[in-house]
Formats: structure tokens, C-alpha cells, sequence
């Protein structure tokens, strides 16, 4: 299970399978992404699943505004796992794939 790295985060569901960090980074600009974590399956495939984290509870409830906007011809949901005391709500009604394979990475707006 992902972890936050700032208590602020987004579990984002429905990704193309060719989404990159960058692609996902574009998708909440003007925002700023502090952790991007594409979710693989235990075939090592992206699973179409990635957590991001943002700075704040606030920046995160923003990005929320991105649910159901396409990516590549495919609308993506999105999850709020923030609360404005910093630690993330509990997320249920969905495994997670295998592992990070991509984590740890600093966005910042272009």
C-alpha cells in the first residue's frame, strides 16, 4: 500500500498504460506535484493506477477538480487521501499493485 509522502495525496485510477510521471504531472498543472508513484502489476505492467502527493490538504482538494477530465482519450478518476490535519484518510475498495516503480520523483509547475 502507498504510503504519502506529505499526508496530502490522490490515488488517481483509470491511467492509460502509457501514462509517464511526466504525463500525470502535465495532467494537475498548474499544480505542483511533490510525489508521483505509478502503481505495477505483479507482471510488472503498470496496473493503470498512481498515487501523487501534493504540498498541501488545500492543493490537493484543487487537483480533486481534475476528477473525470481525460488523459489520453481515457477519463481518469480520482480519490482524495488528504485531510487538512495531514494524514491521509484511509482508502478502501481497492488493491494496489505490486509496487512503486517510479517514486520519489520532485515536480514542480513549467
Amino acid at each position: 500500500m502507498y504510503e504519502s509522502q506529505t499526508g496530502h495525496s490522490i490515488h488517481m485510477r483509470g491511467l492509460p498504460y502509457s501514462a509517464t510521471e511526466e504525463d500525470i504531472a502535465q495532467f494537475f498543472l498548474p499544480l505542483s506535484c511533490v510525489n508521483i508513484c505509478i502503481q505495477f502489476n505483479k507482471d510488472g505492467r503498470p496496473s493503470g493506477d498512481a498515487d501523487v502527493d501534493f504540498a498541501s490538504h488545500e492543493e490537493a482538494q484543487e487537483a480533486m477538480k481534475r476528477n473525470k477530465a481525460l488523459m489520453q482519450k481515457r477519463y481518469i478518476e480520482l480519490f482524495l487521501k488528504s485531510s487538512s490535519s495531514g494524514r491521509s484518510n484511509n482508502f478502501r475498495g481497492h488493491s494496489y499493485g505490486n509496487g512503486c516503480l517510479y517514486g520519489g520523483s520532485n515536480y514542480t509547475a513549467f
